[in-house]
């Protein structure tokens, strides 16, 4: 532990030692020879073999070979920054088209029910509009037996009554019966 504490200590003098030499030839410019020995003082404890990476002589940190990082061969892998998280379902664009294509296929049923509903409206409508003149027929049937057997119960009652005609109408336009209870046909 002392060991390394010693070795610690020898590299913060160096360091410090190249600082106050840099700062040291900034302002006063000294030459070569003078700087070398300004750091030879300054470090005179830091500056020993040892702690120069094993060269033997060595006069100077100006000495020291120059030691730079750099990638490894071939560069360095790449990076991977992107955020990849993993599909959790269809994206909203095919989300979007699956409601379209459900929205569409809704209102296309929609309108098949329609035209279906609509379709046996018409055939109702038309059935009921071909029976119309039979089903006329037999209510004119029914109205001349009615009114005839009307007549002769009107005559029967009224066979002591002088000037009752049992053919006369009040109009000369034909109404079927019951008109004169709706107001819409008494008045006309």
């Amino acid at each position: 532990a002392s060991r390394a504490r010693d070795q610690f200590r020898a590299r913060s003098l160096e360091r410090v030692s190249r600082h106050r030499f840099a700062r040291f030839r900034r302002s006063n410019a000294l030459d070569g020879d003078a700087a070398r020995g300004f750091v030879a003082r300054a470090g005179a404890r830091a500056m020993t073999e040892v702690t120069t990476r094993g060269t033997p002589g060595l006069r100077s940190v100006r000495d020291l070979p120059i030691v730079q990082d750099g990638p490894p061969p071939g560069g360095y892998s790449a990076i991977r920054y992107g955020r990849r998280i993993p599909s959790t379902g269809p994206t909203g664009a095919a989300l979007l088209a699956v409601y379209a294509g459900m929205f569409t296929y809704g209102f296309y049923q929609i309108g098949v029910g329609n035209r279906e509903r609509r379709e046996a409206k018409e055939e109702k409508i038309l059935a009921r509009a071909v029976i119309v003149p039979y089903l006329q027929a037999e209510e004119d049937r029914r109205f001349v037996r009615a009114w005839t057997a009307k007549k002769e119960n009107d005559k029967a009652i009224m066979a002591e009554v002088r000037g009752w005609d049992a053919d006369a109408r009040s109009t000369s336009r034909w109404m079927p019966p019951g008109a004169s209870t709706r107001p819409s046909m008494a008045k006309s």
